[in-house]
């Protein structure tokens, strides 16, 4: 009988982990939506640690690239859909375009309109369009609150 020699590793335990191009995706998608490490791990079944040190490009970079997506896809939608545009300014650019709302109720109770308050809303930096939506809006509320 022929005997076949083994060949030493000198390594002990379980063999050691590749990881695959569908885990990458896997664990960039779980990064993006909030699992932590330990579930990631748990799900593909290897030690933490083995996965920070098979996934540290994913894990670090998940969420930015994810974001630099969303945020490419907002931009173009900015060109055709006036909302998309006020979303994009609200958070890109705060300070002049963040919507600001204030409910005021009168000083004398019976001026109040039968709500209890008059609700009067700011749009500052919004464009004619916007105004002219939000206005109607606050009509119809008002209209139906009487």
């Amino acid at each position: 009988m022929r005997r076949i020699a083994k060949v030493k590793t000198g390594r002990v335990g379980p063999p050691r982990y590749e990881p695959t191009q569908d885990h990458r995706e896997l664990v960039r998608d779980m990064v993006v939506v909030g699992v932590d490490q330990e579930r990631i791990a748990a799900v593909l079944k290897i030690d933490p640690k083995t996965l920070r040190e098979h996934f540290r490009d994913e894990l670090d970079l998940g969420m930015d690239r994810a974001c630099a997506k969303v945020g490419r896809n907002l931009l173009a939608l900015t060109e055709t859909h006036p909302l998309a545009a006020i979303y994009f300014l609200n958070n890109r650019m705060p300070e002049r375009w963040k919507d600001r709302r204030q409910i005021e109720a009168p000083a004398n109770p019976a001026d109040a309109a039968p709500g209890g308050q008059h609700l009067h809303v700011h749009f500052d930096g919004a464009s004619p369009e916007v105004k002219a939506l939000a206005s109607a809006a606050l009509k119809t509320i008002e209209a139906k609150r009487e």
